[in-house]
């Protein structure tokens, strides 16, 4: 089965047999990419199929869900503490210094949004970042010395 997910690129289900401590199994593949060039990007046997169909739909939806307009971000209470915190760290990088037209900032939360709700709206909690010092951080918490 192929599906093309943009124009030019698939993504293809293939079934094969595999072979796992010298016996065989009934297995699928996945793979990505353009007509030309295919990589695989995951295999498993065949009972895990379902399994498998349930996580690509769940990644799908989550990847295709449009913020809501009623989201936290599009909050006035947002905007106004972001705007407040831009403001208090002088519009720039508090980690690494950064500043000017072509920096992008970030208002980011310390203690995450996700384990701290409470906290989201709370200027202590907050700090103005680059993109760069911002990425890959993710949820997690900093250990501050």
């Amino acid at each position: 089965m192929i599906i093309e997910l943009t124009k030019g690129k698939y993504l293809e289900v293939q079934s094969y047999i595999g072979t796992a401590n010298g016996k065989k199994f009934p297995g699928v593949r996945i793979l990505t990419g353009g007509k030309r060039r295919r990589e695989i990007v995951a295999s498993f046997p065949a009972r895990r199929v379902l399994e498998v169909v349930s996580a690509l739909q769940t990644a799908f939806d989550q990847s295709h869900t449009k913020v809501p307009a009623n989201s936290f971000y599009n909050t006035r209470e947002w905007e106004q503490v972001r705007y407040d915190v831009l403001v208090r760290d002088g519009f720039r990088c508090v980690l690494c210094g950064s500043s000017g037209e072509s920096v992008q900032l970030h208002v980011d939360h310390v203690k995450p949004r996700s384990k701290f709700p409470h906290l989201e709206l709370e200027p202590s909690n907050l700090r103005t970042t680059c993109r760069s010092c911002n990425l890959g951080k993710g949820a997690k918490l900093e250990v501050v010395a």
